[in-house]
């Protein structure tokens, strides 16, 4: 296995689902996002030397319904009516596309959309 388990290519996606059930809400989203027919393993978050970014239009040609796909994932939800939800995913790509880079991901969730704008400007490393 070893280097054929190595991602040569990656790209980003999002999907919201909205359903009382969180089952069918995570589904939902999945679909939103494009990825849905596939199955996810998730991984922790390192983004491969040499892995090409793609745009989420020509990533998703690549995938195949049933096919094993690694991902790094962020979801939040709430039982809460109205209440604003947040989650996201960011990569700081070195310059050297030798070396590997770390995927973050952020949750967050607030009343006030306010909140949620301070949310987007919070450093993603500590």
């Amino acid at each position: 296995m070893g280097k054929d388990m190595v991602p040569k290519r990656i790209f980003f996606t999002k999907g919201v689902g909205k359903h009382r059930e969180r089952l069918t809400s995570f589904e939902l989203a999945l679909r939103d996002a494009g990825i849905a027919a596939q199955n996810l393993v998730r991984v922790s978050s390192i983004f491969p030397p040499n892995c090409k970014l793609l745009a989420r239009k020509e990533g998703v040609k690549y995938l195949h319904p049933g096919e094993v796909v690694f991902a790094v994932v962020a979801e939040n939800s709430s039982r809460e009516p109205h209440r604003l939800l947040a989650s996201s995913i960011g990569v700081a790509i070195p310059a050297d596309r030798n070396s590997p880079a770390g995927i973050v991901d952020r949750r967050g969730h607030s009343c006030r959309p306010q909140h949620l704008r301070l949310f987007e400007r919070a450093p993603l490393v500590r």
